[in-house]
C-alpha cells in the first residue's frame, strides 16, 4: 500500500532541512523567561489585559465608548401582543376595528411595490395567465360544444369534455417535473456543480410554446367544425 499523505501539498510544505540559523530567536532556556519566573512578574497578565481592552475597544467602535444599539422598531403588531388575550366571543366578532392609522394611499399602493421583485412579478404573471386561460376555455367549451349547428352536445356530454384536460394535466405535470430535473442537473453540471434557482425558468420556454399551439389549435378546429375529438384533444 502507498503511504498515507496528510494532504496534496505535503512535499511543498514539509521541511527539508538547510534552513538558515536564527540566533535572535528565544527558546525556553533563554534568560528572558528565567527572569520573568524569578521576579514573579505580571508580564503575561498585563498582555492579556491589554488584549482584552483592545478587543473591547474594537467592539465599541474603536473609540473606547460603548456603542448604543438602535431602538427597537415599533410595529403595529406590538400593540396587539401587549394587549390581553381575547375571549372566544371577542374572537368571533366580524370586525375588530382598525389595526393601524397608516395613510390609505400608502396601504393601497403597497402591494404593487412588490412587483419590483422579479419573483413576485413572474409568479403573478404566470398565475394570472393560467386563471385567464381557464376562464376563457370554460366559457368557450359551453358555447362550442352545445351549439346545435356545431356539435350539439348535452350538458352532461359537455361536462365530460373536461376529462381530457384533466388527464393531460396529470401527465404533463409528471413529465414536466422529470424533464425539469434532468435539465437542472445538466445545467448545474455545466455551472461547476452549483445549482441556481433560475435554472427552473428554462422549462417556461417549451411550456409557453405548447400552450400557445394548443390554444390556437382548439380555436381553429372549433372554427372549421372539425370532429369533436380534435378540439377536445
Amino acid at each position: 500500500m502507498w503511504p498515507l499523505r496528510l494532504h496534496l501539498l505535503q512535499d511543498q510544505v514539509s521541511p527539508k532541512g538547510g534552513a538558515p540559523p536564527t540566533p535572535a530567536l528565544h527558546n525556553i532556556n533563554s534568560p528572558f523567561y528565567v527572569d520573568i519566573e524569578r521576579t514573579n512578574s505580571n508580564y503575561f497578565n498585563k498582555n492579556e489585559d491589554q488584549n482584552n481592552s483592545s478587543a473591547e475597544k474594537a467592539e465599541n467602535g474603536g473609540n473606547g465608548y460603548p456603542v448604543q444599539s438602535p431602538p427597537p422598531m415599533k410595529r403595529y403588531t406590538s400593540g396587539l401582543k401587549e394587549k390581553p388575550a381575547l375571549t372566544f366571543v371577542q374572537q368571533m366578532r366580524p370586525y375588530n376595528g382598525r389595526l393601524h392609522r397608516d395613510n390609505w394611499f400608502k396601504v393601497a399602493i403597497r402591494p404593487f411595490i412588490l412587483y419590483a421583485y422579479p419573483a413576485v412579478l413572474w409568479s403573478s404573471l404566470v398565475y394570472s395567465c393560467s386563471v385567464g386561460w381557464l376562464i376563457v376555455l370554460s366559457e368557450s367549451v359551453a358555447v362550442v360544444y352545445r351549439e346545435r349547428t356545431a356539435y350539439g352536445f348535452s350538458a352532461l356530454s359537455t361536462g365530460l369534455i373536461y376529462i381530457s384536460p384533466f388527464i393531460g394535466g396529470i401527465l404533463g405535470t409528471a413529465v414536466a417535473g422529470k424533464v425539469s430535473d434532468i435539465v437542472v442537473k445538466a445545467m448545474a453540471k455545466r455551472n461547476g456543480g452549483l445549482y441556481e434557482p433560475e435554472f427552473r425558468l428554462l422549462m417556461a420556454i417549451p411550456v409557453t410554446i405548447t400552450t400557445v399551439v394548443g390554444l390556437m389549435g382548439f380555436g381553429w378546429s372549433a372554427e372549421v367544425k372539425d370532429p369533436w375529438i380534435v378540439p377536445t384533444g
